[in-house]
């Protein structure tokens, strides 16, 4: 998934399957330099599900989402307007 979209400030649950026998995650920042964290989830070790809740920025606009172990794997958390 390359986009999120979500209505601004609402509450969020991500329900994460990671299919990899790796480990990864799903963290959200104000912008691509990723060092300004929004929210930050655990990490997901090996195949699995995990459930993410947290809220999303008030402010509408384009943000940014990696999985910090592999931080290729990025993608933009989208915050419309309510």
């Amino acid at each position: 998934m390359k986009v999120i979209t979500v209505p601004a400030g609402a509450q969020v649950t991500v329900n994460f399957a990671n299919k990899d026998s790796v480990p990864h995650n799903l963290a959200i920042y104000t912008d691509a330099s990723a060092t300004a964290a929004i929210f930050k989830g655990d990490i997901a070790n090996g195949s699995g599900t995990i459930t993410y809740t947290f809220s999303a920025p008030a402010a509408p606009g384009t943000y940014f989402f990696r999985c910090d172990i592999h931080p290729s794997m990025t993608g933009d958390f989208t915050v419309t307007p309510k």
